[in-house]
């Protein structure tokens, strides 16, 4: 976006234009005519004192009856700033011409001095209310303006998160119709050799090739399934979930149980997506780091929200922090609810277990 310069002297230039436009007086609020009334009783108040002879212009209370436009200048001050303590001196003033002008000269030279002390004190005030205020608007542009960055970096992490699970998609396809496809095959024509003679040493070789081969491809579909589990788009969260479990059961021997609750429901394709990353992280973090032997997934559906409960009895998280690896996994857990707009609870406790519970609302 190109933006619009100004030197030194057009901002010179356009400062009293500025500072005429702040001094206008904010005649739309009805609290400003009440202070300018307030100015007018003052001056009836003194103009029937001065009638019936209860203030003469020799006495000492005379200048200081003056002294009360200080009353309402100084709230104009207060309310408006220098919008509302210009106009209101001004005021004051024009309402006191007669009885200015009607005066010797002395008594005419103490009422000025009068009005001129009353405007420096409204000219301090106004200057420090209108600072504050500048202050107060400043800290709310900047406060919206990081609310306006913190949407845009929301909006960056879920694109970068999009990007990444497309790019497992496509990463789990090339895998299976390339790579799997071709250890198949490779192992289908080694069983058709080694089932045929008997090649002494060779079968062996033969054979232990063939099991290196089965174990490669055990690991590529559970890469696979890692990557982008087809049951997640096929059956749905629950089937995707129980998987997780159960494969990490069968692999590392923890024991897991799982209990669903409520009436269970498709979600949004991509809110059953970030939940099944949030729950393989908190596995994937039970299986690294945690030592259990136990652990537990608990899935509850309600009407307004889906919540889902990880726990286990492992060592817990350290009182120093999580390791690096386990703090980046937390993270990605913290992140991918905020996608969701929901909450996530983490408690820990050394050698009492850590429990993850993600709560998110179904709109």
């Amino acid at each position: 976006m190109i933006g619009t310069f100004y030197s030194p002297s057009v901002r010179r230039r356009h400062k009293p234009i500025h500072w005429l436009r702040n001094s206008l007086p904010p005649i739309l609020d009805f609290r400003f005519w009440v202070i300018q009334l307030l100015v007018v009783i003052i001056d009836l108040g003194h103009m029937v004192f001065e009638a019936n002879h209860l203030l003469v212009s020799e006495s000492e209370l005379y200048l200081l009856s003056v002294s009360l436009y200080l009353v309402p200048v100084v709230y104009a001050a207060l309310s408006f700033g220098r919008r509302g303590a210009i106009s209101t001196v001004l005021w004051s003033i024009l309402l006191s011409t007669p009885e200015i002008v009607g005066h010797d000269y002395t008594l005419r030279l103490g009422i000025l001095i009068q009005f001129v002390i009353i405007g420096v004190i409204a000219t301090i005030v106004a200057n420090r209310v209108d600072s504050e205020n500048a202050a107060a608007m400043a800290a709310k542009e900047s406060n919206l303006r990081l609310l306006k960055s913190k949407e845009n970096l929301e909006i960056y992490i879920e694109l970068a998160t999009e990007a990444q699970e497309e790019e497992r998609r496509r990463l789990s396809r090339e895998l299976h119709d390339e790579t799997l496809q071709s250890l198949v095959g490779a192992l289908v024509e080694i069983s058709v050799i080694s089932g045929g003679v008997n090649f002494g040493d060779q079968k062996q070789r033969l054979l232990k090739i063939q099991k290196t081969l089965e174990e490669t491809i055990v690991n590529v579909r559970r890469y696979c399934k890692n990557l982008r589990p087809s049951l997640l788009d096929d059956l749905g969260l629950v089937d995707a979930i129980e998987w997780l479990a159960s494969d990490l059961q069968k692999r590392s021997g923890i024991q897991i149980s799982m209990k669903i609750s409520g009436v269970t429901g498709r979600l949004s394709a991509r809110d059953e997506l970030l939940i099944f990353r949030i729950a393989q992280e908190a596995l994937r973090n039970v299986e690294r780091h945690s030592g259990a032997t136990l652990a537990g997934i608990s899935l509850n559906f309600h009407a307004e929200n889906l919540s889902m409960l990880i726990s286990d009895n492992g060592c817990g998280l350290s009182p120093k922090g999580p390791p690096a690896e386990t703090g980046l996994g937390l993270r990605g857990i913290d992140e991918r609810t905020k996608l969701l707009k929901g909450t996530v609870i983490i408690e820990s406790q050394p050698k009492k277990g850590t429990r993850i519970q993600l709560i998110v609302p179904r709109l």
